[in-house]
C-alpha cells in the first residue's frame, strides 16, 4: 500500500486499485496518471490537488467521462477547461455544469466531436438549427434529441 513500485503496476492493472494505496500515492501524479488512464473514474480517490489537476482530469475524463463528477470544484467551473473537455469527448457534455449545458459555443464544440451530445444540452440549444444540424452530421439518431419544431423541419 506504501510500496510505490507496487502501487504504480497495481494501478496500471487496474486503476481502481488505487483506492487500497496510501494517502501519499494517492496524490503523486505520475501514479494517478496511470490509474486514471487505465480508468477514469479512479480520479475518485486521487488527493484532492490532482483533482483540480487539467491534464489529470481531462485523462480520467477521455476514459470514462463519469470521472468529471470527481473533479475540483474550481476545474468544473472553469469554462475555458468545459470547452477542451468537450472538444475532446463531447459526451462529457452530460456531467458538465448546467449553466454550460446552456452555453452555445460549448454545446456546438460538443456536438462537433459526437452528435449524441445533443441528448445533453439545454432544451433551448435543441432548438438551435446550427447545433442540430451539427449534431445530425455527426450522428444521425441526434434527431430524436431536436426540438419538436426541427423535427418537423423540411
Amino acid at each position: 500500500k506504501a510500496d510505490r513500485e507496487i502501487v504504480r503496476e497495481a494501478v496500471r492493472q487496474d486503476g481502481r486499485a488505487i483506492v487500497h494505496a496510501d494517502a501519499r500515492l494517492k496524490a503523486d501524479r505520475a501514479i494517478v496518471l496511470d490509474a486514471v488512464r487505465q480508468d477514469g473514474r479512479a480520479l475518485e480517490h486521487a488527493g484532492i490537488e490532482l483533482k483540480a489537476d487539467r491534464d489529470v482530469v481531462l485523462d480520467a475524463v477521455l476514459e470514462d467521462r463519469r470521472a468529471l463528477m470527481y473533479a475540483g470544484t474550481t476545474l468544473k467551473g472553469d469554462r475555458a477547461f468545459m470547452f477542451e473537455l468537450v472538444r475532446n469527448k463531447g459526451c462529457a457534455l452530460a456531467y458538465i455544469e448546467v449553466r454550460f449545458k446552456a452555453d452555445r459555443d460549448i454545446v456546438l464544440e460538443a456536438v462537433r466531436q459526437d452528435g449524441r451530445a445533443l441528448q445533453h444540452a439545454d432544451n433551448t440549444l435543441k432548438a438551435d438549427r446550427a447545433i442540430v444540424l451539427e449534431a445530425v452530421r455527426q450522428a444521425g439518431q441526434a434527431l430524436e434529441h431536436a426540438d419538436i419544431e426541427l423535427k418537423a423541419d423540411r
